[in-house]
């Protein structure tokens, strides 16, 4: 009896709900009830960020860097749940985009709509016809697949999204108005900088891969082992004969030995034969503006990486402004220079913060390091501007003085050996 008399009661109850009009306000409850379920659970970190910004004020900045930093976090954690025994690489490679693609998104928020078929076709694509995967890809792991892996998607969408240049965004950017700021130092017109910009239409990502793990010491020491009884001087001699004029008269002006300067020509870009494809001004802006710190690392070598990369990137941007200089005080277009890959211009292989030491060998009014007696010139400048006051006879028994001069060209031990065995063969040739 007890249980049936509780029906009529509750049957009351609704009907004077649904009478007074109430299941509208039940029914407006819930909806806000779900809505802020569903917020929290989408925008959770920003509402804590922000939650945050009433404690201690942030600058905007401040809080899009500790959002990323967090997504970065979480996406490392959803890659580490990928099966590591997964070695097929084009299922691979689909699993990290998908899981990468929000935190990408977010971190670029690129203008154009990005298909995932496409995309991972396209990096499938890079990576078949890419020298530095094919050689590494079977002597790594699975984790050092992965953490490169992760790391080479995020340079992909850079390349595939971010490689257009705009410079009226870029006039808004703090790098602009820096450069902006020393151009009045130095007096430069403003205009020019901004006509010499907007012939730049793409960027170029090449450092970001250059830079990923470096081994630097090794790779030099590769590139500098030679057999010097296998070398080739008689090209060197010829090159002495046709341009001993400039040659000797660097030595006398600025006392570098005419050979060493010949050794240095031989190992940066081989005499000029050596041909330079990069554009320094879309390799500069590219690395100034960019860096990529790979999701992967753990937290100590993260903290390291993202040193060294705000370290980069304030080099490219200091390389940046002096390219800009010398171009306008050169009379140069933007296509006019050729670089590497990382920016170093000309047969001397400077880079754009040391242009300011480039001279006019062949007295035409330009400092063109493209034009060979204004590079053998500017590198007689560059070693007595760093030290080089004095001429020092080219024999063993002086090795340690020049090698000495040589490391403030260049910092690799290998390198100076190089240029001083060289030099010191091709002395002895020309007397």
């Amino acid at each position: 009896m007890v249980t049936r008399s509780l029906f009529p009661g509750l049957k009351n109850q609704i009907r004077y709900i649904l009478k007074r009009k109430h299941l509208f306000m039940i029914k407006n409850y819930i909806i806000r009830i779900f809505l802020f379920l569903f917020l929290n659970a989408l925008f959770a970190e920003p509402i804590l960020y922000f939650r945050d910004l009433s404690k201690t004020p942030k600058l905007l900045y401040q809080v899009e860097e500790e959002l990323i930093a967090s997504r970065s976090d979480s996406l490392r954690n959803r890659i580490s749940e990928i099966p590591i025994g997964e070695r097929l690489l084009n299922q691979l490679v689909k699993k990290i985009y998908v899981s990468s693609a929000k935190y990408l998104n977010f971190k670029y928020t690129p203008s154009e709509y990005v298909d995932t078929l496409t995309f991972v076709e396209s990096i499938l694509e890079d990576l078949s016809n890419s020298n530095y995967f094919q050689k590494r890809k079977t002597s790594w792991d699975d984790t050092s697949l992965i953490n490169y892996l992760t790391f080479k998607i995020e340079l992909h969408f850079l390349e595939e999204y971010l490689n257009r240049f705009d410079i009226k965004k870029f006039k808004d950017s703090d790098i602009y108005n820096d450069i902006i700021d020393q151009a009045r130092k130095d007096s430069l017109e403003i205009n020019k900088i901004d006509t010499l910009l907007s012939q730049i239409k793409t960027l170029k990502f090449d450092p970001l891969h250059f830079y990923y793990k470096p081994n630097s010491i090794k790779e030099q020491q590769w590139v500098d082992k030679f057999d010097i009884n296998k070398f080739n001087f008689e090209r060197l001699e010829k090159f002495y004969n046709d341009h001993a004029d400039v040659l000797e008269r660097t030595e006398d002006e600025y006392k570098v030995n005419k050979e060493i300067i010949i050794a240095i020509l031989r190992k940066e870009t081989n005499l000029g034969e050596y041909k330079l494809s990069y554009n320094p001004f879309q390799v500069l802006l590219g690395q100034a503006q960019f860096g990529i710190l790979n999701p992967m690392l753990n937290d100590s070598d993260k903290d390291k990486q993202k040193k060294r990369i705000e370290r980069l990137k304030r080099s490219a941007q200091r390389s940046l402004y002096h390219i800009i200089k010398y171009s306008i005080e050169n009379g140069f277009k933007a296509d006019d220079i050729k670089s590497n890959f990382v920016g170093a211009v000309g047969h001397t292989q400077f880079m754009p913060f040391n242009l300011y030491l480039a001279r006019d060998g062949d007295y035409d009014g330009k400092a063109d390091l493209s034009n060979m007696d204004d590079a053998i010139i500017s590198i007689g400048n560059f070693l007595n501007h760093n030290g080089w006051k004095t001429y020092i006879p080219l024999n063993k028994q002086n090795k340690d003085r020049i090698i000495k001069q040589i490391l403030k060209y260049n910092t690799s031990d290998s390198y100076a050996d190089a240029v001083f065995q060289i030099a010191l063969r091709l002395s002895e040739r020309l007397k």
